[in-house]
């Protein structure tokens, strides 16, 4: 598939990679690098970014959906030492060529003044054999014409029958021989595969060689055996000829077929193998970390980037990191004044905590406080690291929770929740429910107004999944103390629009199961009721046919009935209309009697007003004393009987 490559350093530019689709994003830097090669910049300090992630050198483009004819961005880097003297130098660097300036490069490698680096020496062992592997084709062609000439050689033999698999063979030797540039690749009309081609035309050439030594022999030994005394017979001037002509096309035979071997191998080497080698399996983590400690700004912004690469390699490559004190060394970089260090050591951090057996190690040398004070950053990019490395510990261990929460993590999540972006928010909603699941921390999440007001603020994104882990953390917590839901006025607002706003049947049963508790809570109860759209609302839920959430309908309604302080204020609102719907459509049966209970209790209700003439019935009075003197809303027997 075609990626198409654009960088702000190249503003009149975009680049075109050939990938696939299982290929790592290494491998497409290594193709990048070549590019910029050709161009006089082979300095290899720069990422790919797609929609905002920076791309990881061990994943695949598959990992990431980037998809055919995508368009990813080329961000440069820290400026390296190669690039600073290059600039320096530009002077005295005048006229010379890329490749002069390449030799320079190499004679300084080992010198006090080298800086060149592990990529580009890989770059440059790459661009040589591929030099080579030109090289080697233009001799090979060569060659093929030595066999052509052959030919007409053979003709003037004692067997000039043999031209004939000569000429086949360097026919097909011609005619298949691939074409290859180092700056366009294979190029030609011939497509058959390299191996296949260098396969069958190596035994065609063991073929020929067997045939010239065989008649040169034979041609040997009557030469021998006459002794030639003088030029006739078998020591004829052909016959002598002959000797030559198979002997030595015998020696091009063998060189041909020599150099077959050497393009073999050549041909196994595709652009990136050496350098995808280095930047996902070869690093030398001892120098890294020791950059990451000593390095000036931008040796230290590099270090952190390789280490996050080289996390993202596997298992292997995280063990010989933590091995290395490098989740010391990370740790302080992300608290470093660079914000882009910060970002490179926190992801390298959050690929690490993938590990449990590291989260323990990470949380014993006090990591938690690091990750929590990352939460405060301005830059989103460090804050989605930084929550998803703190999801990562808190998933399966109750001590890395305690911890966290110990470090004043609750504040610093409810900080970061109303600041955060929608992937970060999502995270940050996950890890308010996996704390909630620890007893001890709910009931310290339950009467906390902090977290309530980032819960609220959380299930107010326009994301569901953050909407509905936002809501299932209240509902526990509302099973933990009810008055942690039932003194927000702002959550009882949003939960009764919840049915208008979102078709999704979870946020829809979440929302009434919460406002259950608004129900039955007689302090709440009445301005639940007052509450603008509150009939539409639960008519709205009633519509879903889901039987449970129909029964919460149901419970709802009953317990507005059993809390309010006026039933006339249930009658006024319509709420009959509710439980029409639900009488005659639930498919629950317990969901149905709990509707048939309120009609009846409604029922009654009004026939009390009838027979008293009063508008008041506040649950447990009999006197039916009324308050509000207006005109009384009766449910009668017709009403009943429709019901």
């Amino acid at each position: 598939m075609l990626i198409y490559v654009e960088s702000k350093v190249f503003p009149s530019k975009t680049f075109v990679l050939l990938v696939n689709h299982m290929d790592t994003i290494a491998r497409a830097r290594a193709h990048m690098l070549h590019i910029l090669y050709e161009l006089g910049k082979s300095d290899h300090q720069f990422r790919f970014r797609f929609k905002g992630t920076y791309l990881r050198d061990a994943y695949t483009f598959e990992d990431y959906k980037i998809m055919d004819s995508s368009v990813i961005k080329m961000v440069p880097m820290a400026k390296s030492r190669h690039e600073i003297f290059l600039d320096s130098n530009s002077t005295s660097r005048k006229g010379q060529t890329l490749e002069e300036i390449d030799k320079q490069t190499k004679n300084k490698k080992n010198g006090k003044d080298s800086f060149i680096d592990e990529v580009q020496t890989a770059l440059f062992k790459e661009v040589g054999i591929f030099n080579r592997r030109e090289t080697l084709i233009a001799v090979f062609r060569v060659l093929l014409w030595i066999h052509f000439l052959a030919i007409f050689l053979s003709l003037v033999t004692v067997y000039p029958y043999s031209c004939t698999w000569v000429a086949a063979i360097a026919a097909y030797g011609l005619w298949f021989c691939p074409n290859y540039t180092r700056i366009s690749g294979y190029v030609g009309g011939h497509s058959i595969s390299k191996d296949y081609f260098l396969a069958t035309f190596f035994f065609g050439m063991l073929i020929n060689l067997a045939a010239n030594i065989t008649m040169g022999v034979f041609l040997l030994q009557d030469a021998l055996q006459h002794g030639c005394a003088e030029f006739k017979g078998d020591c004829s001037h052909m016959n002598i000829w002959s000797i030559i002509c198979y002997f030595g096309h015998g020696l091009f035979l063998v060189m041909t077929m020599v150099l077959i071997v050497i393009l073999y191998f050549n041909f196994k080497v595709e652009v990136g193998d050496i350098i995808e080698y280095y930047l996902v399996q070869n690093k030398d983590v001892t120098k890294v970390l020791r950059l990451a400690k000593v390095g000036r700004l931008k040796e230290r912004r590099n270090a952190a980037f390789e280490l996050a690469s080289l996390a993202a390699t596997g298992e292997d490559a995280k063990k010989k990191i933590v091995d290395n004190d490098g989740l010391q060394v990370l740790m302080t970089l992300a608290l470093c004044s660079d914000e882009t260090t910060q970002e490179y050591a926190t992801e390298a951090l959050a690929e690490l905590l993938t590990v449990s057996q590291i989260q323990d190690q990470f949380i014993e040398i006090g990591g938690a406080r690091t990750l929590c004070a990352l939460l405060h950053s301005n830059s989103q990019r460090l804050m989605n690291e930084a929550v998803m490395a703190i999801s990562y510990i808190v998933a399966d261990s109750d001590t890395n929770k305690h911890a966290l929460v110990a470090e004043d993590g609750l504040y610093d999540l409810a900080s970061a929740a109303r600041k955060a972006p929608s992937q970060a928010g999502q995270i940050i909603a996950g890890i308010y429910l996996e704390l909630s699941f620890n007893p001890e921390i709910r009931a310290q999440l339950a009467s906390d107004s902090t977290s309530a007001s980032a819960l609220i603020h959380l299930i107010k994104s326009k994301d569901d999944e953050t909407k509905r882990l936002g809501l299932q953390t209240l509902e526990l917590l509302a099973i933990e103390n009810p008055e942690f839901v039932v003194t927000r006025d702002d959550l009882l607002t949003y939960l009764i629009e919840v049915p208008f706003n979102s078709a999704d049947d979870q946020l829809c049963l979440l929302s009434g199961k919460i406002l259950l508790y608004y129900a039955e809570t007689p302090e709440t109860c009445d301005q639940l009721i007052a509450q603008s759209g509150f009939k539409d609302g639960l008519l709205q839920l009633a519509y879903n046919p889901d039987p449970v959430l129909q029964s919460v309908v149901a419970k709802i309604i009953l317990a507005t009935l059993e809390n309010c302080e006026n039933r006339q204020d249930v009658l006024a609102v319509g709420i009959i209309e509710v439980l029409a719907y639900l009488h005659d459509n639930c498919l629950d049966r317990e969901a149905w009697e709990m509707a048939e209970k309120a009609i009846d209790t409604l029922h009654g209700y009004t026939m009390k007003i009838k027979k008293n003439g009063s508008l008041s019935d506040k649950p447990g009075s009999s006197d039916g004393s009324s308050s509000s003197g207006g005109p009384p809303s009766t449910l009668d027997s017709t009403d009943k009987k429709k019901l």
